[in-house]
């Protein structure tokens, strides 16, 4: 989901959404509740430690 998409479903900005990833906005219950709603998940569990996701980058440049 681009943060495109994502913004529209929080009825925001695709430049708050990149706020929150990169933890320069604090959240609202109010977001973490709807968050919760749209990946259809407890919101407790927005605030789990969990283990790092391992990010796969594409390599747009050949060389």
């Amino acid at each position: 989901m681009s943060q495109e998409d994502f913004a529209e479903l929080l009825e925001t900005s695709p430049g708050y959404v990149s706020e929150i990833e990169n933890a320069k906005r604090n959240l609202s219950c109010d977001y973490i509740d709807l968050i919760a709603n749209i990946f259809q998940i407890e919101p407790h569990e927005l605030l789990v430690d969990r283990p790092p996701v391992s990010v796969r980058r594409i390599n747009r440049h050949k060389r």
